[in-house]
């Protein structure tokens, strides 16, 4: 998920206007792109090991639902 995604999701669970948010679809070159290895995954062992629950038991468009709902209350 890009995080032009994230904000049509976020925008659209609270309601806020996206139209002046503009996807950047172009790759960036040069020394404007960032080297980055394929899986950049960051890595959860460490809330693990101090008993911090990890798991996703919701995706990222339900969570905001439902988080923008609670504001609502």
């Amino acid at each position: 998920m890009t995080k032009y995604e994230m904000t049509e999701i976020i925008a659209k669970h609270l309601k806020l206007p996206i139209k002046h948010v503009i996807a950047n679809t172009t790759p960036a070159t040069g020394e404007a792109a960032a080297q980055r290895p394929e899986n950049s995954q960051l890595s959860t062992k460490k809330l693990e090991e101090i008993g911090v629950d990890i798991t996703e038991s919701e995706g990222f468009d339900s969570w905001w639902k439902k988080y923008a709902e609670d504001l609502k209350a």
